[in-house]
């Protein structure tokens, strides 16, 4: 008995581990000095910080001018378009003998055509590729706000831009907790 309560407490704890997942958000801050590209990590009465590299950056509100917010996409994949194996299983066929042969009475490739077609395979996924790298780099915002400095304007979007921030995802305010409980009381099946 005992190792069945260990065992639900051992799934219930990952459930609640894997249902916790905070997502972050890229943040392109543009400043009255500069633009800093980083991970919006929190944001305080006063301003924001944001992770760059392995450093934490605050910066005020009266310096924002914009913050754009992105996902961050994940590294490029070579991809196969074209594929060209002769030899592969899909080619043959056991005949009644139970010997492999040719399927439909296709001939074996000569050196050339394999060599042939290797290459021009290996060009056309080449060239596919190198035209698909740019493309899949456009990352684009999903969120933009302008501040000019202003308090007012960072006071409107403080809600809305500490929903992206790796801190208010890991530990969300209690009042929101009691908005989602009081939306969910209300949801009827």
């Amino acid at each position: 008995m005992k190792s069945i309560y260990l065992m639900l407490s051992l799934c219930f704890a990952v459930l609640i581990v894997a249902a916790q997942n905070v997502k972050p958000y890229l943040a392109i801050v543009r400043s009255s000095n500069s633009v800093n590209r980083g991970v919006l990590y929190k944001l305080a009465s006063t301003g924001i910080i944001i992770s760059v590299g392995n450093e934490f950056l605050s910066i005020p509100y009266t310096e924002l001018k914009s913050i754009k917010i992105r996902v961050p996409k994940k590294d490029y994949e070579i991809t196969q378009f074209v594929t060209y194996d002769p030899w592969s299983d899909n080619n043959f066929e056991l005949n009644a003998n139970g010997i492999k042969v040719r399927k439909w009475g296709a001939k074996d490739p000569t050196l050339g055509e394999e060599i042939g077609v290797h290459v021009i395979s290996t060009l056309v996924n080449t060239t596919a590729n190198v035209l698909a790298i740019p493309i899949h780099a456009i990352n684009p915002k999903i969120a933009n706000f302008k501040i000019n400095g202003k308090l007012t304007r960072f006071n409107q979007f403080f809600n809305e831009l500490n929903y992206f921030s790796i801190y208010y995802q890991s530990t969300p305010n209690n009042n929101d907790l009691g908005k989602f409980k009081a939306i969910s009381a209300d949801f009827k099946p």
